[in-house]
Parts: structure tokens; C-alpha cells; sequence
């Protein structure tokens, strides 16, 4: 058995948008998925809110404003030169 077969963590997600409370759609869209696929495996299952929490929220703020970071310092580098 190879190692990646032993720890396979493959990213898959899927985000739904409702009008509705996300609360409420949690367990019909699991259902929905095992219906679909007996196979596939259903786990961490949660609202935008709380994968937005902690420190998936932190990583991804400093993914958004890391390409910001050159660009701020290059502006700065020409107002000084005024």
C-alpha cells in the first residue's frame, strides 16, 4: 500500500448559497450526497461562518492582502521620490 493510499486527503469542497438558514440545510444536503454516493466521504461539514473562524479566517485574510503588500510598498517608494 503506498503512503498517498494511507493519507489521502483529497480537497474537494462544496459551497451552497441559500436563503435560508445554513443551519437547516446541513443535514439535507449530507443526505444528499450519501444518496448520490454511498462512497464518498461526508466529514467536516459546516457553515461558511464557522469555517471562516479561527485559523482558516487568519490564512485566508493574509492570502488576500499578500499580493497588496508589493504594490503598497511601491507606491510608497514613489511618493518619497516626490
Amino acid at each position: 500500500m503506498s503512503p498517498k493510499s494511507q493519507n489521502y486527503k483529497p480537497i474537494h469542497v462544496l459551497q451552497l448559497r441559500t436563503s435560508v438558514s445554513p443551519q437547516s440545510l446541513l443535514v439535507p444536503t449530507e443526505a444528499l450526497v450519501r444518496e448520490l454516493d454511498p462512497n464518498l466521504p461526508v466529514y467536516e461539514v459546516m457553515t461558511m461562518d464557522q469555517a471562516m473562524t479561527g485559523a482558516n479566517g487568519y490564512f485566508l485574510f493574509i492570502i488576500r492582502w499578500a499580493p497588496a503588500l508589493p504594490a503598497l510598498s511601491g507606491l510608497l517608494v514613489c511618493y518619497s521620490r516626490w
